[in-house]
């Protein structure tokens, strides 16, 4: 059975993974998206802001609206257009938080999306880190997803 849900967030692919930002407005994530772009040309878009979700069988699929496919907010400037992908499969969830633990919990590395369990990488908010530690968090996230392939 296929179910489809719109929920607000950021969503890129990276190496062929599709990661998925998730926080709240003005959090960052379509700055951190960009910046990603920017330093991996392996990274593509997938949809800002508003993302549709599909859930088929034990994958979840993201794609962008038709009305927003191919944009991206930079902060400052407005709405650009960016090369951009029709869908991918979500392998990862990135969540902005509010604290900084220097040790998560091993619980705060999974997370569940329409009854379907997604590694979780949380990170600071750029008022408590810097751009390369989240950046470092992600990649750290990313190869712990290539070890299991």
């Amino acid at each position: 059975m296929v179910q489809q849900i719109n929920i607000h967030g950021t969503a890129i692919l990276i190496d062929g993974f599709g990661i998925l930002f998730r926080g709240a407005s003005g959090a960052g994530k379509s700055l951190l998206a960009l910046e990603l772009m920017a330093s991996n040309k392996q990274a593509i878009l997938v949809a800002d802001d508003r993302i549709d979700i599909i859930k088929n069988h034990n994958q979840i699929i993201m794609q962008a609206p038709n009305s927003i496919a191919g944009l991206i907010e930079l902060y400052g400037h407005g709405i650009i257009s960016k090369q951009y992908i029709n869908s991918a499969k979500l392998d990862l969830v990135v969540d902005f938080i509010d604290s900084n633990k220097r040790m998560p919990e091993q619980n705060d590395f999974s997370t569940s999306i329409e009854g379907i369990e997604f590694l979780r990488c949380p990170i600071p908010m750029r008022e408590q880190t810097s751009p390369s530690h989240q950046i470092l968090l992600i990649e750290a996230a990313l190869a712990k997803l290539q070890e299991n392939r």
